[in-house]
């Protein structure tokens, strides 16, 4: 574990960005927030920043307040993580920042999302019949349960590809400004309406159990 000294090189030489964002919540939480109170402000704050970027491409413009409401909320909880000695978020950023934050969207997602129909992506199965998706929004206190351990054991990228469909971005557009799944992911249309199919499903199941 690195000691105030070495984090104090880190800042000052500009190597942050290279060092993992568990390595820094962690740091945010051990060092001595009396003794050295300036030095974890600082890595509060890049660590911030880097969930805000990671965020802002995973919220749809489209929502109120152009999805900066959501992406505060779910920083809150992140901040919540660090300053709070026993928070149970506290472990699961340590061992997966960024898939802890998807989770921790998701929350918000569901508290402050109601998509219309007309607003949300329709998807549709192997036959061309319409996937509904679930209302998350309603889920009860153990169905969330149930999706947030379903959303630690996936692969990130099929999670990654579930929380942005619930952010409203489609899984694919022809529109030449168009931003998509498949272009935030970097996958082909029919990977990324895989994976969107999938996932659906697998939660649909998975709640209704």
């Amino acid at each position: 574990m690195r000691n105030p000294d070495e984090w104090d090189r880190i800042l000052g030489s500009g190597l942050l960005p290279s060092v993992r964002p568990e390595e820094i919540f962690v740091a945010c939480r051990t060092l001595d927030r009396h003794a050295d109170g300036k030095l974890v402000g600082e890595l509060m704050a890049a660590l911030a920043e880097i969930g805000a970027r990671y965020l802002r491409k995973r919220v749809s413009a489209n929502k109120p307040n152009g999805g900066t409401d959501i992406i505060h909320a779910t920083l809150g909880k992140l901040q919540d993580a660090i300053l709070i000695h026993e928070h149970p978020d506290a472990a699961g950023y340590a061992i997966g920042f960024f898939a802890k934050l998807d989770l921790r969207l998701l929350d918000q997602l569901r508290k402050t999302t109601k998509c219309s129909s007309r607003e949300r992506p329709v998807e549709v199965d192997e036959e061309g019949q319409e996937l509904e998706f679930p209302d998350l929004a309603a889920a009860t206190p153990e169905q969330a349960m149930v999706l947030d351990e379903l959303l630690q054991d996936v692969d990130p990228r099929k999670r990654h590809a579930l929380v942005l469909t619930i952010a409203g971005y489609p899984a694919y557009t022809d529109r030449p400004d168009g931003v998509s799944i498949a272009s935030m992911l970097g996958v082909s249309r029919k990977t990324a309406e895989t994976w969107v199919r999938e996932m659906r499903k697998l939660v649909l199941e998975r709640i209704k159990e």
